[in-house]
């Protein structure tokens, strides 16, 4: 069986609420029962079943309904999600050469933000540049390289189809290394950090709105 988010999540809330329905229906009125009228406290194990049964609810019936959480992968497989920027739609001519892009013949927009300094992880990218990128009345952040080789790209979007690109634009497999997105592989629109693991969580991060 392959336990993935939605597994656990079912797993969790049909444990929490078995431990906290069967307490409640057998063993909590014995302990009403022997208290005689004084006031009785449930086992640990109980309490934290009771407590934490609805949020573990609440969390399968948004990840089933409303919203989804995935993981970032490099898409080797097409049936494993991953996130990337959409800069061009069907019909759109893109342009990507010296580390700046163009969508019919018109250069986006770029402000420069300073110098990058990574930590954990990241600190292999200290020293590239930031950049925020306006594209379509929305700005975001960028890192390019300077001293890294430029992986330009030109071509038009075919119809049904999207152009996507990482925002670490030097260290990103995208659409200029494997094509096109077809409109039926895309999910949704992500807009939040559920979880950052960097040699443990990164509670900075988590919550964090996505542009």
């Amino acid at each position: 069986m392959i336990f993935d988010f939605s597994t656990i999540m079912v797993l969790l809330v049909a444990a929490s609420g078995a431990i906290w329905g069967i307490d409640a229906w057998l063993f909590r009125p014995r302990r009403i029962e022997r208290a005689a009228g004084t006031e009785v406290g449930d086992p640990m194990l109980v309490d934290y079943a009771r407590s934490f049964f609805p949020i573990f609810l609440i969390v399968l019936i948004l990840r089933a309904f409303l919203v989804e959480p995935f993981r970032i992968r490099y898409p080797e497989d097409p049936s494993t999600p991953f996130i990337k920027r959409v800069v061009g739609l069907p019909g759109d001519q893109i342009t990507y050469k010296e580390k700046r892009l163009r969508i019919n013949g018109v250069q986006v927009p770029y402000d420069d933000a300073g110098t990058y300094v990574g930590v954990k992880s990241a600190v292999m990218h200290t020293g590239a540049q930031k950049l925020v990128e306006h594209l379509d009345g929305q700005a975001h952040d960028l890192l390019v390289t300077p001293r890294a080789y430029s992986f330009d790209w030109e071509g038009t979007v075919p119809p049904d189809s999207y152009f996507v690109l990482g925002d670490n634009r030097d260290n990103s497999r995208d659409s200029r290394f494997w094509g096109f997105v077809p409109n039926e592989n895309l999910i949704g629109r992500a807009f939040m950090i559920w979880m950052n693991w960097d040699n443990g969580p990164d509670l900075k991060r988590i919550g964090t709105r996505i542009k």
